[in-house]
């Protein structure tokens, strides 16, 4: 058998072997592939080589081993691999056009070598990388960065720079309005340090190529956005099987300017993974948007499609998740999650979707099972890193199909039982008070836990990284994704009779249903609550639980009718029935967007936002006034800025009814005392308004303060607010017909 046919059949047993595995992701987790720089002697592993830096000095020039700056390693590759030349002409011409790896040439100290077969060269491949780990615990904004990925990208292993001094691997794909014959361009060098002509390996230094992914002097280069500068960026680890290769690359970082400003060294890790395209489901079918349902899409395809799991591709047994790190208290909670959403698809296809397995801390997977490796889909309660979000659940899809490689959900476990559990005892603390009628104390220790909470709420940069000219996805900064731990202050009481492990079920059984519901494909719907049905049960406080619900809502959130239809387009290609159901981040209200409706918001709850509003605003001057007692109020205006906004914009969403956003509202026209239409909708609202801030009461509520401190300070909330209200509705050109003392009608002096 001549030698060209003998390489052509082991590359076609060698993707034999990648599509006979390709039906499921790598579901074994152990340590056997894992190599970590230095520490690497010689051995062989399906396939690949693994050597160390010396050992393969040392044995050029015997064994059939070519050093890469020896012509005749060139020439080989060139003449002897029909395969390999072939792609060697295409990449040259391509790799002149975009600039691959600096310092190819320049293998590092400790090196990373493994011998890639002959047979995967040409093979179509997703290349990407995701960040997997952030040394300095406590910085949220640093922390935000985990799973942030670069996207995923496709294309093929090839030669090239066999006529100059730096031959490399060089990953060449699309990045940009992908289609099977879209242009491709190089994107990585692996620099070719020896050819082993016997083996038919390409022998790649994987540490060289940690140098040109400095991912945070590309972002911060003089460091004046972190006070980190980059110190050595190298690749410490690679992992392998047959369809996987990840590598980690290590950033160090120190403090620009410890004297003024110290700053804890820091270590930023990111996975990159190179993936057999074999590792999708060939059956899977592509689906566009339609209207109705929401999904995320494909970025970088030419035709967008809606991104999901293949139902096929994990057979009966379901998608396999590990769920890491989560006290046995709340794991009933998690795997309730679970367990709805393969009801629902039980129900739906008559087959679950999800397997899953609680890991704990002292199992030996634990360490190895690392979120962001697109190999395993993980859920973890966050013990390592804070982040701002309460959870985050992205995803990694084909960017040709839309079919999903893996997803991962990460929670802030710690952060939110610390968060409510203060609340919780702050809200016992209240109510004792308040029983033994001692509400000025309650107030003002309301307002002081109030204060802590907004103080302790970072307020987190936002971050660019390229590699190249193609960007990082920064996964929690996208408003799709985004699901505060710290929600707006809704200065809510306690659910009445829920104690705190059952709100704490219901609330974690809410946000890992929501975040896999991202992981399955699923948007925000910011429509949801319109459906609800306001009983106080489990499910009465949305249609969905992709809705965004405040603290006193969404502990009772669960699937709901709008998911179930959206589940049944997106997996079976079932069309909606219901239009009126979905809008999401990009759709909420905007007044600088007259298409957009007052009943898209993420900062309403219940089937009638409208007065979910009336009585927000309600609330906030019963606090600014402290109404029903004689002593000055313990809140100001600044105190409660974030509650006063959702209540004065919501209502002014309304008051900027247009007719082309008129026909989107289901819940405003005909309750109560209403107008029927469009029309009559600016008055009502400005009526309203007026009403609630001009009330005669208030001018009782005043007198009735024990001393003239106490009534200025009253009045001086009053007209605070008024003032806040007229500049809001002015702005939009809608007069409220009052000024900050209402026109002297109803409030008396008594200075």
């Amino acid at each position: 058998m001549n030698i060209i046919v003998s390489r052509v059949l082991a590359a076609f047993v060698f993707m034999l072997l990648l599509a006979s595995c390709g039906q499921h992701p790598d579901s074994v987790v152990n340590d056997r592939n894992v190599v970590t720089n230095g520490a690497a002697t010689d051995r062989m592993v399906e396939g690949y080589r693994v050597v160390r830096s010396d050992v393969l000095k040392a044995q050029v020039g015997a064994q059939g081993l070519l050093s890469a700056s020896n012509g005749a390693a060139s020439t080989f590759l060139k003449k002897s691999s029909l395969l390999a030349k072939d792609i060697y002409e295409g990449a040259s011409s391509s790799s002149s056009q975009s600039s691959v790896s600096s310092s190819a040439s320049a293998p590092a100290q400790d090196s990373l070598i493994l011998g890639l077969p002959f047979g995967i060269l040409g093979d179509e491949r997703v290349f990407g990388g995701v960040i997997t780990g952030v040394s300095n615990h406590d910085d949220e904004n640093l922390g935000n960065l985990k799973l942030s990925d670069f996207p995923m990208i496709h294309g093929r292993l090839l030669v090239a720079g066999l006529d100059g001094n730096s031959p490399q691997v060089v990953f060449v794909g699309c990045v940009n309005d992908c289609s099977e014959t879209a242009p491709r361009v190089p994107l990585i060098g692996f620099p070719i340090v020896a050819v082993d002509t016997d083996k038919e390996l390409l022998m790649i230094d994987l540490s060289a190529v940690g140098r040109d992914l400095d991912l945070i002097s590309m972002m911060d280069p003089d460091g004046s956005g972190t006070g980190l500068k980059s110190v050595s960026t190298v690749a410490k680890s690679f992992d392998f099987s047959l369809q996987t290769l990840v590598f980690d690359v290590e950033s160090k970082l120190t403090a620009v300017d410890p004297a003024n400003h110290p700053i804890p060294d820091m270590t930023l890790t990111v996975r990159w993974y190179l993936n057999t395209s074999a590792a999708f489901d060939p059956s899977f079918v592509s689906r566009a948007a339609t209207p109705g349902v929401g999904f995320f899409m494909t970025s970088h395809s030419a035709t967008p499609k809606i991104t999901r799991f293949s139902l096929a591709r994990f057979g009966d047994q379901g998608i396999k998740y590990y769920i890491k790190n989560v006290p046995a208290e709340w794991q009933p909670a998690f795997a309730s999650a679970f367990d709805e959403w393969n009801e629902t698809f039980q129900n739906l296809f008559g087959r679950k979707i999800f397997d899953y397995e609680f890991i704990a801390q002292d199992d030996p997977r634990n360490a190895l099972l690392v979120t962001g490796d697109i190999r395993y889909n993980i859920v973890e309660w966050d013990l390592t890193n804070k982040a701002s979000y309460g959870g985050l659940g992205p995803s990694f899809a084909n960017q040709y199909t839309g079919e999903h490689l893996a997803a991962d959900v990460l929670i802030q476990g710690p952060t939110i039982i610390q968060l409510y559990s203060d609340w919780f005892k702050i809200a016992d603390q209240v109510k004792a008070l308040q029983a033994q009628n001692r509400t000025a104390e309650a107030d003002a220790l309301l307002k002081r836990f109030s204060s802590q909470a907004d103080a302790g709420i970072v307020k987190t940069a936002k971050h660019t990284l390229k590699l190249g000219t193609q960007a990082f996805t920064i996964r929690s900064e996208l408003a799709g994704l985004e699901d505060p731990h710290a929600e707006r202050n809704d200065f809510d009481e306690l659910p009445p009779n829920v104690d705190f492990k059952t709100y704490m079920n219901g609330y974690f059984h809410d946000m890992l249903t929501h975040e896999l519901g991202h992981n399955l494909g699923l948007r925000h719907n910011f429509r949801g609550n319109l459906g609800a049905t306001d009983t106080g049960q489990p499910g009465s406080t949305s249609r969905s639980v992709m809705e965004y619900l405040g603290r006193g809502f969404r502990y009772l959130d669960h699937v709901g009718k709008y998911d179930l239809m959206a589940i049944r387009y997106g997996y079976g290609n079932v069309k909606p029935d219901h239009f009126d159901w979905f809008c999401t981040d990009e759709d909420a209200f905007d007044p600088s967007n007259p298409a957009t409706s007052p009943e898209c918001s993420s900062d309403d709850a219940t089937r009638d936002p409208y007065s979910f509003f009336e009585q927000r605003l309600a609330k906030t001057i019963d606090y600014l006034t402290a109404r029903g007692r004689a002593d000055a109020p313990e809140w100001t205006q600044a105190d409660l800025t974030n509650e006063l906004n959702v209540a004065l914009k919501g209502l002014l969403s309304y008051a900027m009814l247009s007719p082309r956003n008129a026909p989107s509202l289901t819940n405003f026209f005909g309750q109560d005392a209403r107008p029927s239409d469009q029309a009559g909708v600016k008055a009502f609202v400005v009526a309203g308004v007026r009403q609630q801030l001009c009330d005669p009461s208030l001018d009782q509520v005043i007198a009735s303060k024990l001393d003239a401190a106490a009534q200025a300070k009253t009045r001086s909330n009053l007209e605070t607010l008024r003032e806040t209200a007229l500049k809001l509705f002015q702005s939009q050109g809608i007069a409220l017909g009052f000024d900050v003392d209402c026109g002297s009608r109803f409030l008396a002096r008594s200075e």
